[in-house]
């Protein structure tokens, strides 16, 4: 597939650009869904989802579909963090038998932050993401406090 990724509805809802006569009649809409952490995932992974979880369903941005895409960005999250420490401690340059080389936890560091940058940018957790998007809070008739047209 060539060219930009299609806007998926609901963010076009919330960045005011949602057209009827240009609306995709098939696009899937799958079911809202707020569960909890999966148990397989380490401590500060699981950290991460309760934190962003209740934000992401909140805003009507969690669904059933994308709950594997959650877990990578906790995931990715986790390891980055676990990376950034280990750099900490050792340094960005290690002994090795054949003199200084680079820690291979700069390398996972790197790897991590990039995979948790795209998956931030998707779940629109960045500033320039987050620009495209408008929030407008309602009069009450919404529980999660977004109006969606």
């Amino acid at each position: 597939m060539r060219g930009r990724k299609p806007t998926p509805t609901h963010l076009k809802l919330l960045q005011g650009t949602f057209r009827p006569d240009r609306a995709q009649s098939n696009e899937p809409q799958p079911a809202a869904e707020l569960p909890p952490a999966p148990d397989y995932l380490n401590a500060v992974a699981s950290r991460e989802w309760d934190r962003l979880a209740p934000q992401l369903y909140a805003a009507g941005l969690l669904t059933s579909f994308d709950l594997m895409a959650l877990e990578a960005l906790c995931k990715a999250y986790a390891r980055w963090r676990k990376a950034e420490e280990q750099v900490d401690v050792e340094g960005e340059v290690i002994q090795s038998p054949r003199g200084p080389v680079r820690n291979p936890w700069v390398l996972i560091q790197s790897k991590a932050y990039e995979q948790m940058t795209k998956m931030l940018i998707e779940f629109g957790f960045t500033p320039s993401a987050r620009s495209r998007v408008t929030a407008i809070p309602t009069d009450g008739e919404n529980d999660d406090g977004f109006d969606f047209g």
